[in-house]
């Protein structure tokens, strides 16, 4: 039997509140991972799209298989995490510090 990839899809499953997860979400991964401030958005995004509203859908699944009901603003969400996560292999950025962080 298949898991859910993370916690806030589990949760999307239950029925839980964008409260509940994020309390949830803030207690999984601290403050100090590089990139969580476009992974938050991402998943605050996908969560009131109407994929993940409507259809039921996880948020992976919605973005996996180029669902319709997925808006543009968490497209290039999506890309800004890419972004951030391709900066921390990148060596000439590497010791401008943590990417993500203000």
């Amino acid at each position: 039997m298949a898991q859910p990839a993370s916690p806030s899809e589990a949760g999307v499953l239950r029925g839980e509140t964008d409260e509940e997860l994020m309390a949830k979400t803030q207690l999984l991964y601290s403050s100090t991972k590089a990139c969580q401030g476009p992974r938050d958005a991402l998943l605050k995004c996908l969560r009131s799209s109407p994929c993940v509203r409507e259809r039921g859908l996880t948020p992976r699944q919605c973005l996996n298989r180029n669902e319709e009901g997925v808006p543009d603003l968490c497209r290039q969400q999506q890309t800004l995490l890419f972004e951030c996560k391709h900066a921390m292999l990148n060596t000439r950025k590497r010791f401008r510090g943590r990417p993500g962080e203000d």
